[in-house]
């Protein structure tokens, strides 16, 4: 008796308790026996970058505190889920994964979150560009732990032309999920080798014929539908008109969602591919939320530092024919301890967002499919031991007062801060940084060597090499494009946009005297061994260019690490842009 007045009332416990429901739409549920149809529920997660524990935020309103993020929270989704679909339940997971920030995943050499990856039954992943920060050694004895997949068919081995040559990966594989037979092709990002990896005997290959091949085989085996993971994405942004890509609901190909650019090339991707090549694309890598139809083809991305996503497959149940109208996403769904409870979302807000408090509301515990969202605290005693050694790496030892981030399109105080850290450091003439390197947000307040780490999550080793001013020239000439714009120590460069291109460049000394530069005279550079190495935008620089002269010493992080441990406080009325004197001029 007992039994069944629980079984009764459990779905309402979360209204009783005052807990805010933030699926409060008609979502899909697995049909009964008796019906004609059978759907299956695809979990997606995507750019976790090793943040596996959750961020304190605070109210600024009110000082309440939230925690946002974490695997633990993710955990708690797919217990749900599993309970609710059963045999009807996958996960995939997109990729940038290890690397790339979380000072947990560091100091556990990524054994925590591959422990999350295997408590809850991870069936596939592929790879993003971070994967190969580090030598491949690291992340192969991973993949020799791993239960689950890599999937990556667009990479060779140069030495063998193997393309499965790694310890659990394949190209593709066949997943049977409930009744549905799915097949599920990886893809890395074809710039992979020239962005991160330093393991030249791997090439990453181009998209289209890899996927359609892998397709076509998949079909010969008689899948039912085809799930394409891939570490790219495209950037659909909030416009006027259209609903904000950040509220959490459910989504088909008829919603008014906001207009897609072209960025990474998936849009002309899918465009190419003959009928039927893929039927559901879960990407990553940009670091947006996405549950988009492209080409009619539905596309779904969450940037599982703060979201996941999911995405339902109808079929019919006679034949398992797919039925490409009933695909619904269900996204972004947020991670945190409390949501607020009309934006119903737990993002990190202040009023220079923009955002209005009015229509935020107050933090509330919440629930999903009418199930409390909490931490999934048998997970949690898995990985206790990590989140107790992150603690010893908690005390502040220096205190900003300064707001300080990254920034690819302008001029910034913390990049401006580094590049003259590490110029004076190696007493050179010029330094370089790219700012995709600094990962992490600081707000003013007391920092510790964790927050160091999260924001230089890399073991980027700064190195000085020669070049001469008519080389410099050439140097900027060829690291300009549209993405990203390097900072700059003991150099001011002129550019000029729409396109963005290189004009000149000028040396200014420690007095702010601004000179031209001599092509004939050699100038010292710093820089990080990941550049001179042909990463990123310096694949064109080391095509004509020999290091001449060239030392390494230690990794940027500890050089900064030092200049904070003297500096004890980087003050406001310090650090700030001079007006006087930009490192960087646009012209008319």
């Amino acid at each position: 008796m007992l039994l069944k007045i629980y079984i009764l009332i459990f779905p309402l416990i979360p209204s009783i308790l005052n807990i805010i429901n933030i699926s409060n739409y008609e979502y899909p549920h697995p049909e009964n026996e008796n019906s004609n149809y059978y759907t299956i529920s695809i979990f997606q997660t995507n750019d976790i970058h090793g943040f596996t524990l959750p961020v304190e935020n605070i109210d600024p309103r009110n000082g309440e505190k939230y925690l946002r993020g974490g695997v633990e929270y993710i955990s708690s989704y797919i217990k749900i889920l599993k309970e609710e679909w059963k045999e009807r339940f996958i996960w995939f997971d997109v990729g940038d994964s290890f690397y790339g920030g979380g000072f947990e995943n560091f100091i556990s050499k990524g054994q925590i979150l591959l422990d999350f990856y295997n408590y809850n039954n991870l069936s596939a992943i592929t790879f993003g560009n971070h994967e190969f920060n580090e030598d491949v050694s690291p992340l192969e004895r991973l993949m020799e732990k791993s239960n689950f997949d890599y999937l990556v068919s667009n990479m060779r081995n140069f030495s063998t032309g193997q393309t499965e040559f790694m310890p659990n990966q394949k190209r593709s594989k066949i997943y049977q999920v409930g009744k549905i037979k799915l097949g599920v092709i990886g893809i890395a990002h074809s710039k992979t080798e020239n962005v991160d990896t330093r393991n030249r005997k791997i090439e990453f290959l181009p998209y289209r014929e890899n996927i359609i091949n892998e397709s076509n085989l998949l079909k010969k085996k008689g899948v039912h539908v085809i799930i394409l993971i891939a570490h790219f994405g495209v950037h659909c942004m909030n416009k006027e008109g259209y609903e904000d890509v950040r509220i959490l609901k459910l989504r088909d190909k008829n919603s008014k969602n906001c207009p897609c650019d072209n960025y990474e090339e998936l849009e002309d991707l899918i465009g190419s591919f003959p009928k039927r090549t893929i039927d559901l694309v879960l990407s990553g890598h940009v670091h947006k939320v996405t549950h988009h139809w492209i080409h009619n083809i539905p596309i779904m991305s969450s940037f599982s530092e703060y979201y996941v996503g999911i995405a339902y497959m109808k079929f019919k149940k006679i034949k398992n024919d797919f039925i490409y109208e009933e695909t619904f996403l269900e996204n972004p769904i947020p991670l945190c301890d409390k949501i607020f409870n009309i934006g119903k979302h737990c993002r990190k807000f202040t009023h220079k967002m923009g955002d209005n408090p009015d229509l935020i509301g107050n933090l509330e515990q919440f629930s999903f499919h009418n199930q409390v969202v909490k931490i999934d605290n048998n997970f949690s005693k898995i990985i206790q031991k990590w989140k107790d050694m992150v603690e010893q790496y908690k005390t502040p030892f220096f205190e900003n007062e300064i707001f300080l981030t990254g920034d690819k399109k302008k001029e910034n105080i913390l990049q401006n801060l580094i590049t003259d850290i590490y110029r004076k450091y190696t007493n050179s003439d010029i330094s370089i940084l790219n700012p995709d390197n600094l990962r992490a947000k600081w707000y003013p307040g007391k920092k510790s060597l964790k927050d160091l780490y999260e924001m230089l999550p890399f073991d980027n080793i700064l190195c000085t090499f020669e070049m001469n001013g008519r080389e410099i020239m050439r140097m900027m000439n060829d690291i300009t494009n549209e993405l990203m714009i390097y900072q700059t120590s003991g150099l001011i460069v002129y550019y000029r946009k729409n396109p963005m291109r290189f004009v000149t460049c000028k040396i200014i000394n420690e007095k702010g005297e601004i000179k031209d530069i001599d092509y004939n005279k050699n100038y010292q550079i710093a820089a990080y061994d990941y550049l001179i190495d042909g990463n990123v935008h310096f694949k064109n620089v080391i095509k004509w260019y020999k290091k001449r002269k060239y030392k390494c010493g230690k990794r940027g992080r500890e050089i900064l690490k030092e200049f904070l441990l003297n500096k004890k406080i980087l003050k406001k009325d310090e650090y700030y842009l001079n007006p006087k004197n930009p490192r960087f001029i646009f012209l008319n």
